[in-house]
């Protein structure tokens, strides 16, 4: 059996999407959303499975990533955001269960 075609390779990205500019943020800004609002719970997705969510590549997602990574780590150490190093805390504090 022969490999995929290399336009055949990355088939999560819709075809009639627009390839740059504020239309494809958006889109990609709807999927999103929505992926939010539908996921499960505790239920971890691929970059893959969210790129084919929504309707971009995984290279566009783990830029997003990135991006959302350094905003975060300049707003925790270097504005020192008081709500986002309270939200850390209390991520990182042990929990105390019942009759401990």
């Amino acid at each position: 059996m022969e490999p995929p075609a290399k336009s055949e390779r990355h088939k999560t990205r819709d075809e009639d999407a627009p390839l740059s500019g504020p239309e494809k943020t958006a889109r990609i800004d709807l999927g999103l959303g929505i992926l939010s609002a539908l996921a499960i719970l505790g239920t971890c997705y691929t970059q893959e499975e969210i790129a084919a969510f929504a309707g971009c590549t995984k290279w566009a997602i783990s830029l997003i990533e990135q991006s959302a990574l350094k905003k975060l780590r300049y707003r925790l150490f270097v504005i020192k955001d008081p709500v986002l190093e309270e939200l850390v805390q209390s991520l990182v504090r042990p929990r105390i269960g019942p009759g401990e």
